[in-house]
């Protein structure tokens, strides 16, 4: 988060919003979550301490974002009647 809680535009997948979106909607739900059904679509690397770990690929966080940045534009215009 930037200054007074506002989203860094240089660094908006750091947005908290983003992140818990992303690990509900990918993470939760054990064997029936969408990152257990579908494996194939997440790369893994090891990490320094040798567990293995998967990535989130770069275009659903970019899907994410995307949703959450028009969310966020919606609500600024509809209770300011303002773009900014």
């Amino acid at each position: 988060m930037g200054v007074n809680g506002l989203v860094r535009r240089s660094q908006p997948y750091r947005n908290p919003q983003i992140i818990a979106v992303i690990r509900d909607l990918y993470f939760t739900g054990g064997s029936s979550s969408f990152t257990y059904q579908f494996k194939h679509l997440f790369p893994t690397y090891q990490g320094d301490d040798g567990i293995v770990y998967q990535e989130v690929p770069i275009p659903m966080v970019s899907l994410v974002a995307t949703v959450v940045s028009h969310v966020i534009l919606f609500f600024t215009m509809y209770c300011t009647n303002s773009i900014y």
